[in-house]
Order: structure tokens, then C-alpha cells, then sequence
């Protein structure tokens, strides 16, 4: 795959591999930045759900244990994506 390019005098020039490795590893730490905050708020999120009262809900049932240990194996999943 050629590498990216600018223009420079009205002219296209393709980017040195130097140049290219920059901009790819400065997109990849864009990426992995994005997905590591949309893992945060997926964990907020699931973390919102566990209300005292649910808690006390799914101490109570075993569908509310069930329940909870879903929501936790969600969060453990979303940490891993964080890291």
C-alpha cells in the first residue's frame, strides 16, 4: 500500500516511511485512546445499573445472582479493553 501524501507546491508527494510510521503510530494511539474511553463509560454505565436496591434484590434471588454476576463479568470484559 503507498504511503500517504501532502501537497507541496501544487505538487502531490508521498510521504517517506518515516514520515508514514509517524502518522500510523500517532492514528494507532488515537484509536486505542477512543476505545479506552468508551470503555470507561461502558463501565459507568454498567456500573450505574447496580442500585442498592438491585443489590439487595439479587441477594434475595437466585436470578438477581445471576444478574449481578453478569453485570460484573461485563465490567471485568470492559477493563481489559481499558487497558
Amino acid at each position: 500500500m503507498p504511503n500517504d501524501f501532502r501537497w507541496e507546491n501544487g505538487t502531490k508527494v508521498f510521504l517517506t516511511d518515516e514520515e508514514q510510521a509517524m502518522i500510523d503510530a500517532k492514528r494507532a494511539a488515537k484509536k486505542s485512546d477512543l476505545a479506552r474511553r468508551q470503555a470507561l463509560i461502558a463501565i459507568k454505565n454498567l456500573e450505574d445499573q447496580v442500585t442498592q436496591r438491585r443489590l439487595r434484590e439479587a441477594a434475595l434471588t437466585d436470578e438477581g445472582k445471576a444478574w449481578l454476576q453478569n453485570i460484573e463479568d461485563q465490567i471485568a470484559a470492559e477493563r481489559a479493553k481499558a487497558r
